[in-house]
């Protein structure tokens, strides 16, 4: 019934990353976490939060009035499904964010919210969440270990991405990257950004491009699907494996500089900034 304090950040990253514009919470409790969810909706989109416990969802009910605070000059829709579908005793109740209450069967909120969503589907295959796994050159198939959101290659600023295999066997690592159409920009199956047999402890490390200060076993060579531009400006990424046995980090580095030593040069050092990235279960 608790959120970890890390996933209010993490959850609006994953639904903008999906393109969501409807979602369902199911077991709302006093309404943290839905907070988090309605950030990474679309403007117009919409949430509704399903709870049997009465207490709780009324709770969450009156946190609802927070609802306009934190998302000023939306126009998303809350609802809240108070009542379980197994209760014949009584009809779950629809709450909306102005604080009329409609009574409504369960059976007729749940028909509805699926054809509404079903109407408001974006496309399936975009994006690093939606596009389907690769299978690596070898012909062994891969699993998403890693997300991250604000991959870079632009303005003389590059993105390095270093994965360590902590299996107990060889593995294959591969890095895709989509720009901000969500398009796939690379090809992990015919090898561009994919290391096979990548070996027990050891470390390699993929790029968007050549680092003056980095180094890169491998950068990657944009195809023209997308924007079409070898640019990418505001891009997500997906690490690719064999195993889930991989710790990743990712950084934005300055491609032009390097660390110079202060006491002969009076150059700064190169911009270099962490990119937070998110495993997958």
């Amino acid at each position: 019934m608790s959120t970890v304090r890390s996933l209010p950040k993490r959850i609006p990253v994953l639904a903008r990353l999906l393109g969501a514009r409807r979602a369902v919470e199911v077991g709302t409790f006093t309404g943290y976490s839905a907070i988090a969810i309605a950030r990474g909706l679309a403007a117009d989109g919409g949430l509704l939060c399903c709870e049997a416990n009465a207490e709780w969802a009324y709770q969450q009910a009156e946190n609802a009035n927070h609802w306009t605070r934190c998302l000023p000059g939306r126009s998303r829709e809350l609802g809240l499904q108070v009542g379980s579908h197994l209760d014949r005793r009584a009809p779950g109740t629809v709450m909306r964010k102005d604080g009329h209450m409609m009574a409504r069967t369960v059976a007729k909120v749940g028909i509805a919210f699926l054809v509404w969503t079903l109407g408001y589907a974006g496309p399936a295959t975009a994006g690093p969440t939606d596009t389907p796994f690769p299978t690596f050159s070898d012909g062994r198939p891969a699993v998403s270990v890693y997300i991250a959101a604000g991959v870079i290659k632009n303005n003389n600023l590059e993105t390095d991405f270093v994965c360590t295999n902590l299996d107990t066997v060889a593995i294959d690592i591969g890095l895709e990257v989509f720009d901000e159409t969500g398009a796939l920009r690379n090809s992990v199956a015919v090898g561009s950004g994919a290391f096979l047999n990548v070996g027990v402890g050891k470390t390699v490390t993929v790029g968007t491009a050549a680092t003056a200060v980095l180094h890169e076993d491998q950068t990657l060579a944009l195809n023209t699907a997308g924007s079409g531009v070898s640019l990418l400006r505001n891009g997500s990424g997906r690490v690719v494996a064999t195993s889930k046995n991989i710790a990743c980090n990712a950084i934005v580095a300055d491609k032009l500089h390097t660390v110079q030593d202060p006491a002969v040069s009076s150059l700064p050092p190169p911009s270099l900034a962490q990119l937070q990235l998110i495993k997958l279960p």
